[in-house]
């Protein structure tokens, strides 16, 4: 049976770091779209958000960004999976080209248990093939989630 949904929620960043240069030093909010589409072994889904700051300090500058995040994944019996999701983002205070980043490649999962906590660890690999100048070339993202499933 297909399951799918979509919703609208809004996105609060708050910035609290220690070291300036980690973080924008602005609070920021702004309106979250969400669209999922799930049959079988396959999920599908899209989130886009855009962040404008509403606080903080001036002296740090402006942040106004948007990300778009679209996911492919398959998911294998045994738990393990593959999934495509690059996050891209479009930072509109920066000139035109060096506004997008745009990455490509994939990740590789697996779903498991830790006691009775549903966990889910993966491993995946970026190219930024649209990227600022001086960004990185390349990401690699390690990720540890807990699970929560609702048992639908």
């Amino acid at each position: 049976m297909p399951r799918n949904g979509s919703g609208a929620p809004a996105d609060l960043s708050v910035s609290y770091r220690k070291q300036p240069e980690l973080g924008t030093g602005r609070w920021s909010a702004g309106p979250t779209a969400a669209l999922v589409y799930s049959k079988g072994p396959w999920f599908t889904g899209v989130l886009a958000y855009t962040s404008c700051p509403f606080a903080g300090s001036r002296s740090r500058g402006s942040v106004n960004q948007t990300y778009v995040e679209g996911e492919v994944s398959y998911n294998f019996e045994d738990g393990w999976y593959v999934d495509c999701d690059p996050p891209m983002t479009f930072d509109w205070t920066a000139d035109a080209a060096n506004g997008w980043t745009i990455p490509i490649g994939a990740d590789v999962g697996k779903a498991f248990s830790m006691g009775s906590q549903a966990m889910g660890l993966q491993v995946g690999a970026y190219d930024l093939v649209k990227r600022p100048d001086g960004a990185p070339q390349w990401i690699i993202r390690v990720q540890l989630t807990a699970l929560f499933p609702t048992g639908r």
